[in-house]
């Protein structure tokens, strides 16, 4: 019975999925560490600054002229890794329930704009032109 890896290409979708692994482990401990140096109890600053800086790094990454394999480590891998919508979305539910629904809102709102507004703001500076097309891995 083949595996999902062999039905999807072989050795080079192994390949893929093996630097989307590394990138992934990568983003993800550097995103522990964040995590770790910034804390604070007024407002979720750790996730908002990695959600924000991923989003910058891949409007760099998602570029089509870059290789694949980069594209697939750094931008599936290490963003994917580093970004975390999941513990965004468990923070809104947070601060709502603890009666800090402004702040929620502010945190919902402003990580929406600032992460387009960097990914917008480094995709000109980098690659000024038409849209990037999706990430594909």
């Amino acid at each position: 019975m083949p595996t999902a890896l062999h039905r999807y290409g072989g050795r080079m979708r192994r390949d893929g999925v093996l630097l989307i692994a590394i990138g992934g482990s990568v983003g993800t401990v550097v995103r522990y560490l964040v995590g770790e140096a910034v804390q604070s109890p007024s407002f979720p600053w750790s996730t908002f600054l990695v959600n924000v800086i991923g989003c910058a790094l891949l409007a760099v990454v998602a570029s089509p002229t870059r290789p694949k394999s980069q594209r697939r480590i750094l931008g599936t891998g290490f963003c994917g890794g580093l970004t975390t919508f999941s513990t965004f979305s468990v923070e809104v539910a947070s601060l709502t329930n603890d009666g800090r629904s402004t702040i929620a809102i502010v945190y919902l709102i402003a990580s929406v704009a600032v992460g387009f507004a960097a990914f917008a703001a480094v995709r000109q500076l980098v690659q000024p032109g038409p849209p990037v097309p999706p990430v594909r891995s």
